[in-house]
């Protein structure tokens, strides 16, 4: 069965490993784009993949259209690419020294290896000449950037959430926890009942793995010991880094987190929207490009009655701030080296990130994460779903008192990243402990910190001084 969720969701979960425009505009390709995907003259080249005719519409009126109409002697030329192998097909062309003009990625960890490579150009000058550093928030132009030099544009932010069924914890009179104590007698009432606590598969796409690690570090841990650990101050090892992940090794010991290890590395994600739906899951933990994903299980779309809402991921030790929105970098553009006509492609792509109408309409028609742009309650298009404009407001206000946390597809070094995904198998089916685990981690980091390949950070509540 086709993966019926938005364009950002697959490619920045899934499949496509480019970004929200990238997938979004896929349905171009019925207005003209290229074959093959060459160059062709000051066309500006993209390749793509989409899932619903409704996004390519969407694409049309506020990106396509607009630009060619603006700029005839550069129009945005498309190629349809295959969802599942969109990615290595980019790949593949870049190293042999082709592709199209603007490279996606799925975060700016991954964007490392092309500037290494220099597959891609800076854009420094660009983001000079279009304001960028104005438009872009601080934290976000930052972490884009690798050795003083901008290498790609954040096309998309996002943060955890915990997501639940209201009617599932109406019919028990259950409340929403905020501590770890509140959240797991929850989940061991919920469990004894027949209710799943947490439902979750990595099936679909590995890096579910990360989600979690993410989520522990940032609400057990806390931002200040992250940043601690991401500047080397402290090591991996420390307590404060292993403590948590020995909870998670238990949640999914007791069952909390899928009915088993071999269920989790077996479900897809259709599985987990499903359950919530039917009351068969209490939570599903995951980011905010589950906006577009979720309106097709619940209500009109999915021919049910089912309603859906999100609570902030539960305070797990007392001395982090209550409420702490994790940031990412859902995916980035970058000008592809061998592109004949950069400066065009700059151009679009300045126009894009001022392009708010777009974003806009695009969280609301179909829950598309906006770029990391600064959005406040009068920008929202009415009948926005408040689920999304609740999201965005609240991380607005988190981000002003600097209660911001870190993602690590976005603020780890690429090897790093690597490791938390792939390394967390063993932690997860018991085979591991979190202690080795850290430890691993820790030989992994220590060698790229020495490179100075660690993105740019924030430094937790010094935020709204920016």
């Amino acid at each position: 069965m086709t993966d019926p969720r938005s364009p950002l969701v697959l490619n920045r979960r899934s499949f496509l490993g480019a970004a929200g425009l990238v997938a979004a505009s896929a349905g171009i390709a019925a207005c003209g784009s290229s074959a093959g995907g060459s160059n062709s003259g000051s066309d500006i080249t993209l390749w793509t993949a989409f899932t619903e005719s409704q996004q390519a519409t969407y694409f049309n009126d506020t990106i396509t259209n607009p630009w060619n109409k603006a700029y005839p002697k550069t129009p945005l030329q498309v190629t349809l690419k295959p969802v599942n192998t969109l990615a290595q097909l980019q790949q593949t062309a870049v190293e042999a020294g082709a592709g199209p003009d603007i490279l996606g990625e799925d975060g700016s960890s991954t964007v490392v290896p092309l500037a290494e490579a220099k597959q891609i150009l800076p854009l420094d000058g660009y983001a000079e000449k279009y304001g960028w550093r104005d438009i872009l928030l601080p934290w976000a132009f930052n972490a884009s950037t690798y050795k003083g030099k901008l290498w790609s544009i954040p096309n998309a932010y996002e943060t955890m959430l915990v997501y639940y069924n209201p009617a599932t914890f109406d019919k028990y009179n259950w409340k929403a926890p905020t501590t770890l104590d509140e959240t797991e007698a929850l989940f061991e009432e919920a469990h004894g009942k027949g209710i799943q606590p947490i439902t979750s598969g990595n099936a679909g796409w590995r890096g579910v793995n990360e989600w979690f690690v993410t989520m522990f570090w940032n609400h057990y841990s806390g931002p200040d010991a992250l940043y601690q650990a991401l500047t080397g101050q402290i090591p991996w090892t420390d307590p404060v880094f292993v403590e948590p992940l020995q909870i998670l090794q238990k949640w999914f010991r007791q069952g909390w987190i899928g009915v088993s290890s071999q269920d989790y590395f077996t479900t897809q994600f259709a599985t987990c929207y499903t359950n919530l739906a039917s009351g068969k899951a209490l939570t599903y933990w995951s980011g905010t490009w589950e906006f577009g994903s979720l309106p097709l299980y619940f209500g009109a779309k999915a021919h049910n009655d089912a309603t859906w809402s999100w609570m902030n991921v539960p305070q797990m030790r007392s001395d982090i701030p209550p409420v702490v929105n994790e940031l990412s970098i859902g995916g980035t553009y970058s000008i592809n080296a061998q592109a004949k006509d950069p400066d065009a492609v700059a151009k679009f792509l300045g126009w894009y990130l001022a392009n708010k109408h777009a974003a806009v309409v695009g969280l609301k028609e179909f829950g598309f994460e906006p770029p990391p742009i600064t959005l406040t309650t009068s920008d929202w298009v009415p009948g926005t779903n408040p689920n999304y404009s609740r999201c965005y407001d609240e991380m607005a206000v988190n981000s002003k008192a600097g209660n911001i946390g870190y993602t690590t597809w976005t603020f780890w070094p690429p090897k790093s990243d690597t490791y938390i995904i792939d390394s967390m198998d063993g932690v997860i089916t018991g085979s591991s402990t979190p202690a080795a685990y850290c430890a691993g981690l820790e030989t992994v980091f220590k060698a790229e910190l020495a490179e100075g390949r660690v993105p740019p950070l924030f430094k937790p509540r010094a935020y709204a001084a920016l």
